[in-house]
């Protein structure tokens, strides 16, 4: 099954000029999290675990590769490394 072009949906939305921001909002934070859960998938597949377990990985470590992803340009990890340390 094909993934929903979230992103053509937010173009659309705005192109079209609806005025309504909750949809738009809408559009873009199920995008948002579409991503990220397939970015947690893939990172998983890798070998990537542990966020939750302060022995495994601690909020320092997940706050200085926030830090290096959000330099990097790389926003989708940064992002779910915010939710890690937001959800610690």
């Amino acid at each position: 099954m094909a993934q929903p072009n979230h992103a053509a949906l937010i173009i659309k939305l705005i192109t079209e000029r609806i005025d309504d921001d909750a949809a738009i909002d809408a559009a873009a934070v199920g995008m948002f999290t579409t991503d990220m859960a397939a970015r947690l998938v893939q990172k998983r597949a890798e070998g990537r675990h542990g966020w939750w377990d302060e022995d495994t990985c601690t909020v320092q470590t997940l706050a200085r590769m926030l830090r290096q992803f959000t330099e990097q340009g790389e926003l989708l990890d940064a992002a779910n490394l915010a939710m890690f340390l937001y959800c610690r």
